[in-house]
């Protein structure tokens, strides 16, 4: 064995050449490296065995044999003084200590390859660390530690949770420490899954060695003490832009083929600093400086959001940027990829509800499984809400729990853009109501939110918006308007609620010219898991939901929920629908997101009947944390969503995920597809004796390219066509759609001529249809001749029925004799199943009529 110690360093080696330094690439700043004639000084990295010991095993041949250990790769920081000299020829083990600079050089046999050594497994695995920056903490932290359907680790190493390990101080670094017990570390290469609390209050759940720092995790120790330059916040990419257009002044949305906006924040000390981003293609050499947009200040205390607009992109590219900080230091190099152009597909993540307290939450445990594991599945993410806490002080920090949130998803966030949503504790409390209604929704103050996200600070612009993505429309829902002036309509002042409301309706209206549709809010309409009174004030949108809008996705309740197909106004759900779609036998989709960290809820209630999937077993219903991803092409959907388990002491029901396994599972799955091609005739249509009737087929869709013809059944062509209706009576007529690749659709109108100014004899006021055909709404028959009311209803679902509604009454058949009677309570049976039916009722004597067209 030969040791050698050395605490000067060298200078610059002069008998290195231009091409050799030219080679030393992407050297760690505090990684050490061999560097010596086995590897004509390049630098090969060493092992890191533990803080201070750092391995290479090298063959020398017998002619000048030597090395150096190099530090940073340009010899500034190197050992020995002089080459270290190998005086006969051989493979040696070469350990170095980082602390005292002491060089062992081991004879060996021969240098193992080191994908299949097993010395080298036994130290990559015997070895499991975890190091924490002492400048996270006021005192020693503690640590609590378990393995998933293994080990309890602190307990069979003789804590309890009211006496815990503290951590141990690495003297090097100054940073505390956590070394598993190699007894435990078989389990970890078996595939289980370590937990561990520190301090009672951040849990994490993480197999690999890793260092944490300001809320984020690193790949080691070294990582750790070289950080390049970090904002306080972000990087973060969005799409939003403060220019506002349209009928309700709402916020631009940058096209995705072409733009980026690139956003971080410094310090307050830093605040006035002009930012800047450097960007370029991924494998150009050349970098191009953007400068920060202009903004106005946002005013005292409120520091500044640098907002950096790319332009004029290349479409479906990958770039590469980094930001620069006040002293000129780069922080670390990130990417994203523009969109294509001519999209057939959307891709999206949906989280909500991170929310995290720097508790027992588990949000930097789903943005590190969705960076490390899904980033190849989502090109852009939506959050439902509660990203923050609260919008709150922490520590002396008005923004602290902002900070958290961007932090914790930072690797996330700076390769895919943000596009969000509202949520109740999104916002700071609201000072003009009742202590214990504070956070309960604020409508009023919105400006971190906007603050983040690239929106006016002026309250008089709105915080929703919408946009398109590849083949789908988005409109992001502020539900905390409709909750807070629900609440508070006197302080509606403003119209808000009905504003944001019509604008809505607007979009879904709109969006139905979009293959798939979605609307994303905080606060559901409906749910069925039972509680949160709230959702009574969101419910109405579910009027301008059906057979126009394929999904709606929200958050708030903590508890992840998948409604079955369904048709729902403000006061009815209809669950006889055939599947999720638009057409008129399909639902609306609604999906409530899994929380993504925050405490689980397993809420139950009479209503669970309503969901297709939430999770449970037959010993009750679980807590899962989640996320979830949706993929649209083309004409088919396709979601999964992930669930990572419970958060704290929360227990599951027997025999659901046994040992408190928190490890990443595909808990729920969905995949349909629409019709490639959907005809659309319009509403039915009611005209006098001798009018001009126009029939209007622009609704219809091609999912997959276009459609090339539009035939009506009474001899009419093209989208849009008229004709005289001279005759009495009700006509039925075809609409049949052809696209560009084979397919066809159909749809009916049906026209009912009345005799112009007729005064016809009858004993009801009016007469409505209610059935499965239109979910037992209304539908008003129309008078053609004496005590005669006649409809003609178009029928989509399998076992339909209905009945009269007149003067107020319902009117049913109890013995099928064709006789209707207010004491009658049977719904009348359409019998030949779905199609076009004509329904004729003579008011005086009760008779009715059904025939199929």
């Amino acid at each position: 064995m030969i040791t050698a110690k050395q605490s000067m360093t060298s200078p610059w080696r002069s008998a290195l050449g231009l091409a050799a330094l030219l080679s030393i690439s992407s050297v760690h700043a505090n990684t050490w490296h061999f560097r010596g004639t086995p590897n004509n000084w390049a630098s090969t990295a060493m092992s890191e065995v533990n803080t201070h010991l750092h391995q290479s095993c090298q063959t020398f041949s017998a002619t000048n044999a030597r090395f150096k250990i190099d530090h940073y790769g340009d010899w500034t920081d190197s050992y020995p003084a002089d080459d270290f000299l190998i005086s006969q020829a051989g493979s040696y083990q070469i350990s170095f200590n980082s602390s005292d600079k002491t060089i062992t050089v081991d004879s060996v046999s021969q240098c193992e390859d080191p994908a299949t050594s097993t010395s080298n497994q036994q130290t990559n695995t015997t070895d499991t660390r975890f190091y924490f920056d002492a400048s996270d903490f006021t005192s020693t932290p503690t640590i609590w530690a378990w393995i998933s359907n293994g080990s309890a680790i602190s307990q069979l190493e003789g804590y309890s949770w009211n006496s815990q390990q503290s951590l141990l101080v690495d003297s090097d670094s100054g940073y505390y420490y956590w070394r598993l017990p190699s007894t435990y570390q078989a389990e970890l290469d078996a595939g289980l899954k370590l937990n561990f609390i520190i301090d009672k209050n951040d849990e994490f759940s993480r197999n690999n060695s890793g260092c944490y720092s300001e809320n984020r995790w690193y790949q080691s120790l070294a990582t750790c003490l070289d950080k390049p330059f970090q904002p306080y916040i972000g990087p973060y990419l969005t799409l939003l832009q403060p220019q506002y257009s349209g009928d309700y002044n709402t916020a631009s949305i940058l096209d995705p083929s072409s733009n980026m906006v690139i956003n971080y924040e410094l310090s307050s000390a830093d605040s006035n600093f002009s930012a800047a981003v450097f960007y370029r293609p991924a494998g150009q050499t050349s970098w191009i400086e953007q400068t920060e947009d202009e903004v106005a200040p946002l005013g005292e205390g409120w520091g500044k959001v640098h907002h950096i607009t790319l332009t004029n992109l290349q479409a479906d590219t990958e770039y590469q940027y980094k930001v620069i900080g006040p002293n000129g230091k780069f922080s670390a190099e990130y990417a994203f990829k523009t969109a294509s152009t001519n999209m057939d597909y959307s891709r999206f993540l949906v989280v909500g509800d991170m929310q995290d307290e720097q508790g027992e939450q588990r949000w930097h445990d789903i943005a590190q499984a969705i960076s490390s594991e899904h980033m190849d599945d989502f090109d852009f993410i939506i959050t439902v809400g509660d990203m923050v806490k609260d919008d709150v002080s922490h520590s002396s920090e008005r923004f602290y729990w902002w900070k958290v949130f961007f932090d914790k998803g930072q690797q996330l966030f700076a390769s895919k853009p943000i596009m969000p949503a509202m949520g109740n504790h999104d916002t700071p409390g609201n000072i003009g109501v009742s202590d214990s209604e504070q956070y309960w929704s604020n409508a009023e103050d919105t400006r971190s939110f906007r603050k983040y996200f690239y929106l006016s600070p002026d309250m008089s612009y709105p915080d929703y918006y919408s946009f398109s993505y590849g083949n789908a429309c988005f409109m992001s829902v502020n539900s905390e308007i409709p909750v807070f002036y629900g609440r508070h309509p006197e302080r509606d002042n403003g119209n808000n609620a009905a504003t944001q409301a019509n604008w809505l309706q607007q979009e879904v209206n709109k969006a139905q010219a979009c293959p798939w549709s979605f609307a994303y809010f905080h606060v559901p309409p409906i749910n069925p898991a039972g509680g949160k009174s709230e959702v009574a004030f969101v419910r109405p949108y579910t009027d301008y939901f059906n057979h126009k809008l394929d999904w709606s996705i929200t958050g708030h309740v903590h508890e992840y929920q998948r409604l079955k197909p369904v048709h729902a106004t403000s006061n009815t759900l209809d669950f006889n629908k055939s599947g999720y779609g638009r057409t008129a036998d399909k639902g609306v989709g609604y999906m409530i997101a899994a929380p993504a960290g925050q405490w689980p809820r397993n809420t139950t209630s009479s209503n669970m009947h309503q969901l297709a999937f939430y999770p449970h077993n037959s010993n009750g219903t679980a807590y899962e944390i989640g996320f979830s991803i949706i993929n649209v092409s083309a004409n088919n959907f396709e979601l999964k969503t992930y669930g990572m388990g419970s958060v704290g002491d929360k227990v599951q029901p027997s025999g659901y995920r046994s040992g408190d396994d928190r490890s990443k599972q595909l808990m729920d799955t969905l995949s349909y597809s629409k019709l490639a091609l959907i005809a659309n005739a319009g509403p039915d249509i009611n005209v006098n004796q001798g009018d001009t009737v126009s029939f209007d087929g622009s609704d219809s869709q091609a999912l997959s390219g276009s459609i090339i013809s539009y035939q009506w059944s009474n001899g009419l062509t093209g989208v849009s066509a008229s004709k005289v209706y001279s005759e009495l009576g009700s006509f039925p007529v075809t609409l049949t759609v052809k696209d560009n690749q084979g397919n066809s659709a159909t749809d009916s109108v049906v026209v009912t001529v009345l005799e112009q100014s007729a005064n016809y004899q009858k004993d009801f006021e009016s007469v409505d249809f209610r059935g499965t055909a239109n979910s037992w709404g209304k539908t008003a028959m129309n008078l053609i001749g004496d005590n005669t009311w006649q409809l003609v209803v178009n029928v989509t679902d399998s076992q339909p029925s209905f009945k009269f509604y007149a003067n107020g009454k319902w009117y049913g058949d109890d013995q099928a004799d064709g006789e209707t009677h207010s004491n009658e309570r049977a719904n009348i049976a359409l019998s030949q199943g779905p199609g076009l039916y004509q329904i004729t009722l003579t008011d005086h004597t009760r008779q009715y009529r059904v025939t199929k067209l």
